[in-house]
Parts: C-alpha cells; sequence; structure tokens
C-alpha cells in the first residue's frame, strides 16, 4: 500500500519530502534535487548527482501538483487516467488502478524508443528507456502526483527491482 511504508532492502532509507508530506526509497549514494514552482513541487531521485550533470540516467522523478480541476478543468482522477494512458511511448503492460485511503492510483510499463519520438519531449533521452510510471490522483485535496523511474534499456534488468520499490514504497500523505 502506498500510504503505508514497506520494508526497505538493507541500504535503502526513506527520505522525507518534507513540502509534499510524503516520503521515498532512496538507495545508499543516490542524490535527492528540488524545485518548487507556483503549484508544482519537483523531486528527482538519481543514482548520478544532477547538480554535476543536469540530467540522470536513472533515477525516480516525482511532481506534485496542486491546483488540478483550475488549471486543467477536470478532476485529478480523470487527469490521472488521461496521462497514465497518454504517455508518449511504447506501453508494455497494462494499466493497473487501484484506490487506498482516497487515493486512486495508475500503474503502468513504458518503453520509450529514442527514435521513435522527438527530442521536444523534455524528459527524452538520446537512447532507449524503460520507464515504470504511476499517477496518483487526491480529488478530495485537488492534487496529483506524477512519479517516473527510468533507465537506459540497457540497464533496465540491473536497476528493475529498484525502480518498482521506489515507485511502489513512495509514501503518500492522504491529506496534502
Amino acid at each position: 500500500m502506498a500510504t503505508e511504508r514497506v520494508e526497505l532492502p538493507n541500504g535503502t532509507l526513506y527520505q522525507e519530502l518534507g513540502e509534499i508530506n510524503a516520503q521515498v526509497p532512496v538507495p545508499a549514494g543516490w542524490h535527492t534535487t528540488f524545485m518548487h514552482v507556483p503549484n508544482n513541487y519537483a523531486y528527482s531521485v538519481s543514482r548520478e548527482d544532477l547538480s554535476l550533470t543536469g540530467m540522470y540516467k536513472v533515477g525516480m522523478s516525482l511532481q506534485a501538483l496542486e491546483n488540478v480541476s483550475q488549471a486543467l478543468g477536470q478532476i485529478p482522477s480523470d487527469v490521472a487516467r488521461e496521462m497514465i494512458n497518454n504517455i508518449p511511448a511504447r506501453p508494455a503492460s497494462d494499466v493497473v488502478e487501484f484506490e487506498s485511503n482516497g487515493l486512486v492510483f495508475f500503474r503502468r510499463f513504458f518503453w520509450v524508443a529514442s527514435d521513435e519520438y522527438p527530442i521536444e519531449i523534455p524528459w527524452a533521452k538520446p537512447y532507449p528507456i524503460d520507464m515504470y510510471s504511476q499517477v496518483v490522483a487526491n480529488d478530495r485535496t485537488n492534487r496529483l502526483y506524477s512519479m517516473n523511474f527510468d533507465t537506459p534499456s540497457s540497464e533496465w534488468r540491473n536497476y528493475r527491482e529498484t525502480g518498482k520499490l521506489m515507485i511502489e514504497g513512495t509514501v503518500l500523505d492522504p491529506n496534502f
């Protein structure tokens, strides 16, 4: 359940994301960055230090968006469903949808081949990637979380379980 902590393997600890009352599993030696603009809290948890590289190869991005209905004209759960079904990538699994403590979760695996998608996509990388995505809606508080764990396809087997743990083990506060 993503509203309660899970048991973490040795070398991984929960890190508090105080601005959004969330906790994310972070492997030892990984780096966390944070940025805030109105109605958007953005985090990256990555193997690479973004202050040195500007982009990670292996890691997770997490965005928490506020005032979703006012900004997009739809309730967060409808926006989340639309987002997970319209990520510009080749789905590698069906969407898993479930509810927990008032939050609506949507999860899916994707494969992105760099030659299939133009570089204008902000997160596009110059090599094929595998990605595990989760979009979580809170209709009561009018907020939405978007999380993507991605790696170069050549490294996916080495990081699949890490990505699954980071996405599924992130603890979200149903009152945020």
